[in-house]
């Protein structure tokens, strides 16, 4: 009889934990009419008049309540070309595919969770995202289904701009520790307005599973070792061994991205983060991971890896666009 009550309430505690999220939806939704939800560039999404918008308007008039004022900076995926990231992203076929990809994608969609919630951990910089789409667009030309795992996949952004440079039949997979972010990025990539005009990016190819993001569960990922091609690794790590579950996820001679904390860190550095090198590794046909011939290895600061398993969300759920931290404590199991 215990374990009978113990099924109804974890059943009807799942009942609740859908309608709080639905009347979550439902909520932001009208608040979405009044306010600066009322601010967005034009529809349906183009890059081009995305920019053009932005670069005649006043988000800080606009955006009045936002907990993070983007900067114009925030979107401008050609500026790539000449900030930090631009030495690498200035010519060749993997640049210029990797920033048309980005254009793509829509990225005020993918912003608005930071905007309205001012968590800046769960998304990076245009100039960041566009480097490591150039820098892994080789592990998917001659593939067939080239696969990607983005392990703390933030918004999901790369997840969108991967499906797109890699082809109709490419998949990506997100990880995300954080139930609410990891719902808001499936939400962003089932959205119609996720991409441009007249482009395709086949959403059935695209996955986001809640849990550890550095020691993924193989099956609830529907993957195999050795047959993924690519990964990003959203979260930077003390030594290379402790990529070592992601790894064998790869294939031999794919490719990965990764801060490694580097092994002085300045004094005032919080704990939860450290000042990294963002490395480009290959997977060899011994099972290793090694440095790529031309890995830049450039100096970023980012968020210390964290180790939990919750549940997932499948990409044929219907879960809401969240707004509310109460995801992170209701157990939900989409069907």
């Amino acid at each position: 009889m215990r374990s009978n009550g113990c099924f109804r309430l974890t059943a009807m505690l799942g009942l609740i934990a859908v309608a709080l999220l639905l009347f979550t939806r439902k909520s932001t939704s009208a608040a979405s009419d009044r306010g600066y939800g009322k601010m967005h560039p034009p529809r349906p999404y183009s890059y081009a008049s995305t920019m053009e918008w932005l670069r005649r308007t006043n988000l800080t008039t606009g955006l009045k309540g936002a907990a993070f004022l983007p900067s114009i900076d925030e979107f401008d995926i050609d500026a790539t070309r000449h900030g930090k990231w631009g030495p690498w992203l200035t010519a060749g076929k993997d640049a210029e595919e990797a920033i048309e990809a980005a254009k793509g994608v829509n990225r005020w969609l993918f912003y608005e969770d930071v905007m309205r919630s001012g968590r800046l951990a769960s998304t990076a910089t245009p100039g960041m995202h566009v480097y490591i789409l150039r820098m892994l667009r080789s592990a998917a030309v001659n593939v067939q289904r080239p696969t990607f795992v983005d392990a703390g996949c933030g918004t999901g952004f790369l997840l969108q701009a991967w499906l797109l440079m890699a082809g109709a039949d490419a998949r990506a997979i997100g990880l995300e520790l954080d139930a609410l972010t990891a719902a808001q990025a499936l939400w962003h990539l089932h959205h119609p307005e996720a991409v441009g005009i007249g482009l395709a990016a086949s959403v059935h190819g695209a996955t986001v599973h809640v849990g550890d993001a550095l020691s993924p569960d193989v099956r609830k990922l529907g993957l195999r070792e050795g047959t993924v091609d690519a990964i990003n690794v959203g979260l930077a790590v003390d030594h290379i061994g402790a990529l070592e579950p992601l790894a064998r996820l790869l294939r031999a001679g794919g490719l990965m991205s990764a801060p490694l904390c580097k092994t002085q860190q300045p004094a005032d550095m919080p704990q939860d983060k450290c000042a990294a090198r963002f490395r480009i590794l290959s997977k060899g046909i011994e099972g290793t991971l090694s440095p790529q011939p031309s890995d830049p290895d450039i100096d970023v600061r980012f968020i210390r890896g964290m180790v939990s398993a919750p549940h997932s969300i499948r990409k044929n759920s219907q879960l809401p666009r969240p707004r509310q931290r109460m995801a992170r404590h209701l157990a939900i199991s989409p069907a």
